[in-house]
């Protein structure tokens, strides 16, 4: 029995024993060299011994205390050649990972003694070969009349360039059928009828990225009814092709990769079921490359079995600038709603919703959607506080590039013109204290209404010129049908303050109602808080267009002042 004991003891004292010397050894790795030796068999390699019962290392590179370089190998040395350097001493961190989980951490500073390459830029976003520029080539640390410079891509050298050249011209990647990929840029040097490379650096000629793709319709976390489910989209700016995938609540693919074929389209009901949640997925595909894509997720799950879907605000409970609008839907087609702003419970008698809520005071707001034949939603219920704030305007002058004025007078295109006089309408806005947000000239109609609907503003404001047949002139401003209220008196402000300054008395074609039910119109309250479109004279009849291009500054700042009086600024 003693002797059972006493071997047990002597194999866990053996065992405790070698776990020691295991993790000892382990410990006793170290960075050996970094070799720059012109002719070395190891030349530009960085080299570290052995650390036992490592499964894999990690070597990060560091200059002036950025990471320049992050590399996971199972070897143990590696080679340098490609250093971004903008300095020449850097450190070397190298970290061993063991089998046992345990990490063994060394570092060691080295400097980098020959010539270096550097470009004037990483990276050329492109549309078309017009995009692409000369590269400026910069050289440090003195290379010598030996070396050279090799321009290669995937593996193949294009062109060979003297050191004293110091641009790689935009017309040499223009003239090569597959422009698009990364080159590398060598620097190199002959060493006994042998291309060594002493360092190089990477170009990338890619296409421009491809914008945001948002999904209008459903909002994301939304509930829908089983029906045929409509999806409308936008942005994926330079996509030429856009593809859909649906996964169920367990992420089993239930339509996996179909061809859209336009910016709205339909998921049959077949394939949904009450109740259950779904993720749906677009991508788009550059139309330089499909291999660039863009892709955008959104959930939502299907109501019950003929049961109207819930309703979704455009506000959470909160606070809210006292007059500001809160904005209701459901994806339920044909459903109404009607609402409550005392906090009772809503019925077919309560207040219709038409449009946008205007919120003057403290509310508890509770909403119902209801449809014939089926069970109506559940009831939202909403508190705001109104509280005072600064006036917040979108501003939205006009998109259209393609709308071409009289060029005799000056006039551009509408997109340009219209976006010079909103800067000084934001200019003088500013001025005033008062908060601009601005839509870029790039986005889409319904990229500029969503972005607008998520800010908590006063007043949309869309800045237009007109046109019909080049004899028709002056001013007119444009609001909704339900919007008599403060969409009205703004819009009377800024005609009154235009017609004061515009070249005719007679021009004055008044206030103009828009009710069109058309989910995209700038002044529907369905989209847009007080929506107001002003057409600032029409630019296909000369005098107009002459006036609208000589007075760029006075428009913009009676449009701005209009606005401001408003809001007693």
């Amino acid at each position: 029995m003693r002797k059972n004991i006493f071997n047990k003891i002597v194999i866990l004292g053996i065992l405790i024993f070698l776990f020691g010397l295991y993790l000892l050894l382990s410990e006793n790795f170290n960075i050996e060299n970094f070799d720059q030796t012109i002719g070395s068999k190891q030349f530009n390699v960085l080299k570290w011994s052995k650390s036992i019962g490592t499964s894999k290392y990690k070597v990060i590179i560091k200059n002036n205390n950025k990471i320049i370089k992050e590399i996971i190998t199972p070897n143990h040395e590696l080679i340098l050649d490609d250093l971004n350097l903008t300095s020449n001493s850097f450190t070397v961190d190298v970290i061993a990972y063991h089998k046992l989980k345990r990490q063994v951490k060394r570092s060691k500073t080295f400097n980098w003694n020959l010539p270096l390459i550097q470009l004037n830029k990483e990276e050329i976003p492109v549309l078309s070969k017009s995009d692409i520029t000369d590269v400026t080539i910069n050289l440090i640390n003195n290379a010598n009349q030996d070396n050279y410079i090799i321009v290669s891509k995937e593996g193949k050298d294009l062109k060979h360039l003297n050191i004293e050249e110091n641009k790689i011209s935009a017309s040499f990647f223009k003239d090569l059928d597959d422009y698009l990929g990364t080159y590398e840029i060598m620097l190199c040097q002959d060493y006994n009828d042998k291309k060594i490379i002493l360092h190089k650096t990477y170009l990338n000629i890619i296409p421009k990225p491809i914008t945001d793709i948002v999904i209008n319709q459903p909002l994301n976390n939304s509930e829908v009814s089983l029906d045929d489910l409509i999806i409308n989209f936008s942005g994926g700016k330079y996509a030429d092709k856009y593809y859909y995938s649906l996964q169920d609540q367990d992420g089993k693919i239930i339509i996996d990769k179909a061809l859209i074929d336009s910016q709205q389209f339909i998921i049959s009901k077949d394939y949904l079921n009450p109740e259950e949640k779904y993720t749906l997925i677009i991508t788009g595909q550059h139309f330089l490359d499909n291999n660039v894509t863009k892709s955008v997720k959104l959930n939502f799950k299907v109501a019950p079995l003929n049961k109207v879907s819930q309703i979704i605000s455009t506000k959470p409970s909160g606070e809210i600038g006292k007059n500001r609008a809160v904005r209701l839907l459901t994806y339920t087609n044909d459903a109404q709603i009607y609402y409550t702003l005392d906090g009772s419970i809503p019925t077919k008698n309560s207040i219709e919703y038409k449009g946008s809520i205007f919120i003057d005071r403290d509310v508890t707001l509770k909403a119902i959607a209801v449809k014939e034949g089926m069970i109506d939603s559940d009831i939202l219920e909403l508190q705001f506080k109104a509280v005072e704030k600064e006036p917040v305007i979108y501003l939205s002058p006009s998109i259209q590039n393609e709308n071409y004025g009289v060029k005799k007078a000056g006039y551009t295109t509408e997109r340009e013109m219209m976006n010079k006089i909103s800067d000084y309408i934001e200019e003088r806005l500013k001025q005033k204290k008062i908060i601009v947000y601005r839509n870029h000239p790039d986005m889409t109609l319904s990229e500029i209404v969503n972005e607008s609907s998520k800010y908590d503003v006063d007043l949309h404001l869309a800045i237009h010129s007109n046109k019909f047949n080049g004899k028709v002139s002056g001013v007119e401003t444009w609001i909704h049908e339900y919007e008599v209220g403060k969409a009205y008196e703004i819009a009377s402000l800024i005609q009154k303050a235009l017609m004061q300054i515009y070249y005719n008395p007679k021009g004055n074609r008044g206030i103009k109602y828009n009710n069109e039910i058309d989910e995209m119109r700038e002044t529907s309250p369905k989209n847009v808080t007080n929506g107001v479109l002003v057409e600032i004279a029409f630019h296909d009849h000369y005098k107009d267009a002459k006036w609208i291009v000589d007075n760029q500054k006075k428009i913009g700042y009676a449009i701005a002042d209009a606005v401001a009086s408003y809001f007693g600024r």
